[in-house]
């Protein structure tokens, strides 16, 4: 299965030398991530953000990476920047649900 997600970036760094705009970086980050290399993946997932600051998604893979390596304060930051530009984006919504399920204490 990884092989398929290594054709995907190899794919990808092609679309990247015809459209710097975020959706590429955001596609190559998932498929980066689904290939087990995460250093790269954030990397890309930051420059969608940079991109485009304004789209969520980027936010949310962010937040993603940063809950699987335990870091859980940049998880809920990452959450709440994607739910800052897009309230009803529901896989931040429910990733930041499960965060502070998981995490004792007062949220905001």
């Amino acid at each position: 299965a990884q092989g398929r997600f290594h054709d995907a970036v190899a794919d990808l760094d092609r679309a990247l030398t015809l459209s710097r705009g975020p959706a590429p970086f955001v596609a190559r980050g998932i498929a980066l991530r689904m290939a087990g290399r995460p250093g790269r993946t954030e990397a890309d997932f930051r420059t969608a953000a940079s991109v485009d600051p304004w789209r969520p998604e980027p936010w949310y893979h962010l937040a993603a990476l940063a809950r699987a390596r335990g870091d859980t304060r940049s998880a809920r930051d990452y959450c709440e920047r994607a739910l800052g530009l897009a309230p009803d984006f529901t896989p931040a919504r429910l990733l930041l649900d499960e965060l502070n399920a998981d995490t004792p204490g007062p949220h905001d």
